[in-house]
């Protein structure tokens, strides 16, 4: 079996909130450090995303769609 190196390892991740799984893969560490995952609906949020994991849900926060 042949493992393929894809980079992905070597890609910054999104932790859950919750449990501290992986959740995604992220492009580059600007993005994740543009980004603010939040545990509850009641916080603002462009994307709401399901850990694999835990199941729960969370919302993904992007600062730069709002820094216009």
């Amino acid at each position: 079996m042949q493992i393929h190196n894809d980079n992905r390892r070597k890609m910054p991740k999104l932790n859950c909130p919750h449990c501290g799984g992986r959740c995604a893969d992220v492009a580059d560490a600007k993005l994740k450090n543009n980004s603010v995952l939040t545990k509850t609906e009641s916080e603002p949020a462009d994307f709401m995303i399901e850990c694999p994991r835990c199941h729960k849900l969370f919302g993904l926060y992007i600062k730069m769609l709002h820094s216009a």
